[in-house]
C-alpha cells in the first residue's frame, strides 16, 4: 500500500518515534534482499545472544510444533526460511523499542501486550486453520496492529492519557477521539510497518483494523484474519458466552472452530510471552458483550466522526489554496477521501471558444487525456453540457435505459472504466464556470 500524503504530513510532527534495534535493522535488509545469504542472516542473529535465544525458544515452543527440535540459528534459518525468520525477529524484538518508556504507568503496559499478543496468536492459529500460507505474517501483524498507540502515547502522553482514561475498554470510541486529535493509531502503525519494509499486506491489515466490518468483507485474507482476532481478542471470553460472529462473517469459522481456537490461544498467549520475554496481564472485565446493535452504532460512531474530521481537513485546505490549480487539487482530494471515489475529472468553461475543457489536476496519464478533451457547448444531448447549462447536477448510466448517448459522453465513461457518470456544475461569484464529473458504478 501508499501511505496518504496527509497522513505522512501529520505524522511528520511527531518527535519520539522507536526504532528497531540496529542489529534487527540489518537483519531485515538482509532478509528483503533478493540474494539473500542463509550465512549472513545467521550470523547476524547469533550476534545478539539474547535475540537468538528467544528465536529458538520460540521455535522449538509447543507454539510452533515443529516435527523435530532445532538446535542452532543456522539449522533455523535454513528450515523456516528468511521470511518466518525476520518476523519471528521483529515480534521477540519489538518491546525493545518501547523500554525507555516501560517505567511509566500512565499506559497499562501489561494489559496492552496482552491484548497484542492475544490477536496474534489467535491471528496465526486461524491462519493454519484456513489454510493461509503465512501464519507467522498473521502471528506478527496481530501483534503489531496497535503498536500506532504506543507511539501515541510516547508523544502526547497527557492528551492519550486522557483519551486512554475516558474511553477505556471502548476501542470505537477511543478511535473517535483520536479522529478528532487528527492522527489515528492505525494510520501511525501502518507507516510504522511501512518504515520498517514489512510486506504490504501486513500494513494494510494495521491500517484498517477498525474498518467497518462490511468494508473488511472484500478485503485480503490476510486483512480480515487480524480484523478478527483483534475483535476476538478484545477481552477474555466469560463462561457462558457466545463468541462473536466475526471469524464466520470474514473467514468462514464457525462458533465451534472460534471456541476452541479462543481456548488454545488464552493456553498458548502467557507461554509466548514468557518466550518473549513480555510481561502480560489480563484486563479486567470492564464491560459486558457488545450486541449487536450495539456494534453497528459504534460503528457508526466513528464512520461520523471520521467524515467530519475529513470533512474539516479539506475546508482547511480549501482557505489555504490560493489559486485554481490548488483549489481543484483541494477538491479533488476531498472527493476521493470523503467519497471514496477515484474518477474525478473538471471540465472549465470555456467563453471565447463556448465549450467545456478539461483541466488535468495530476500527472497519471488519465489526466494527460482529459486536457486534451474539449465537449462544444453546441453538443446540448451531452450531459456535462447540460449540467452546466441547467447549472443542476445531472446524471447518465449506460445501462439505464438511454439506448444511445452521445459519442462524447460514452466515450468518457468508457474512458473512466465505470458503469456511469454524475456530473455537478461548479459556481464562482454567482456564475456557472465549470463541471465536475464523477465515475460512479450502480
Amino acid at each position: 500500500m501508499q501511505i496518504q500524503k496527509d497522513i505522512l504530513s501529520r505524522i511528520s510532527t511527531l518527535k519520539t518515534l522507536p526504532t528497531l534495534p540496529h542489529i534487527l535493522v540489518k537483519l531485515i535488509g538482509a532478509c528483503n534482499s533478493e540474494d539473500a545469504d542463509l550465512s549472513k542472516i545467521s550470523g547476524l542473529v547469533e550476534k545478539d545472544p539474547s535475540l537468538s535465544g528467544k528465536i529458538l525458544r520460540l521455535v522449538n515452543s509447543a507454539h510452533y510444533g515443529l516435527p523435530k527440535r532445532i538446535e542452532s540459528v543456522h539449522h533455523c534459518v535454513s528450515y523456516l526460511g528468511t521470511s518466518t525468520i525476520k518476523n519471528i525477529a521483529i515480534g521477540a524484538s519489538i518491546s525493545q523499542a518501547f523500554q525507555p518508556w516501560d517505567g511509566s504507568n500512565l499506559l497499562n503496559l501489561k494489559v496492552f501486550w496482552w491484548h497484542s499478543l492475544k490477536c496474534a496468536v489467535l491471528a496465526r492459529l486461524m491462519a493454519r486453520k484456513t489454510g493461509y500460507k503465512s501464519p507467522d505474517e498473521a502471528f506478527l501483524s496481530g501483534l503489531l496492529h496497535d503498536i500506532g498507540r504506543l507511539v501515541l502515547w510516547v508523544n502526547y502522553p497527557k492528551a492519550y492519557t486522557e483519551l486512554l482514561k475516558k474511553y477505556s475498554g471502548r476501542p470505537d470510541l477511543l478511535l473517535a477521539g483520536e479522529i478528532r486529535q487528527g492522527l489515528t493509531h492505525c494510520e501511525v502503525g501502518a507507516w510504522l510497518l511501512h518504515r520498517w519494509h514489512l510486506q504490504s499486506f501486513m500494513v494494510d491489515a494495521v491500517l484498517y483494523h477498525h474498518e467497518s466490518r462490511e468494508k473488511i468483507k472484500t478485503a485480503f485474507p490476510l486483512v480480515r484474519l487480524v480484523y478478527a482476532a483483534n475483535v476476538l481478542s478484545e477481552r477474555p471470553l466469560q463462561k457462558g458466552e457466545q463468541p462473536d460472529n466475526i471469524a464466520e462473517l470474514l473467514c468462514g469459522l464457525g462458533p465451534d472452530d472460534v471456541r476452541t481456537l479462543l481456548s488454545r490461544a488464552d493456553e498458548e498467549v502467557f507461554e509466548v510471552a514468557r518466550l518473549l520475554e513480555i510481561q502480560i496481564s489480563e484486563p479486567a472485565d470492564t464491560q459486558g458483550a457488545v450486541s449487536e446493535n450495539d456494534r453497528k452504532a459504534q460503528e457508526g460512531l466513528v464512520a461520523e466522526v471520521r467524515d467530519i474530521s475529513l470533512l474539516l481537513g479539506t475546508l482547511q485546505d480549501l482557505m489555504g489554496a490560493s489559486d485554481e490549480a490548488s483549489i481543484l487539487r483541494v477538491i479533488h482530494q476531498g472527493i476521493h477521501i470523503l467519497f471514496d471515489i477515484r474518477e474525478i475529472f473538471f471540465f472549465e468553461y470555456d467563453r471565447e471558444k463556448d465549450c467545456l475543457r478539461g483541466k488535468p489536476v495530476s500527472e497519471n496519464d488519465k489526466s494527460a487525456v482529459i486536457d486534451n478533451l474539449v465537449i462544444p457547448m453546441q453538443t446540448a444531448e451531452s450531459v456535462p453540457v447540460a449540467c452546466l447549462a441547467q447549472g443542476k447536477m445531472l446524471e447518465l448510466f449506460i445501462d439505464a435505459g438511454v439506448s444511445d448517448p452521445v459519442i462524447v459522453d460514452a466515450r468518457m465513461i468508457r474512458f473512466m472504466g465505470t458503469e456511469g457518470m454524475f456530473c455537478l456544475p461548479m459556481l464562482a461569484h454567482g456564475e456557472y464556470v465549470g463541471v465536475i464529473v464523477l465515475g460512479l458504478d450502480h
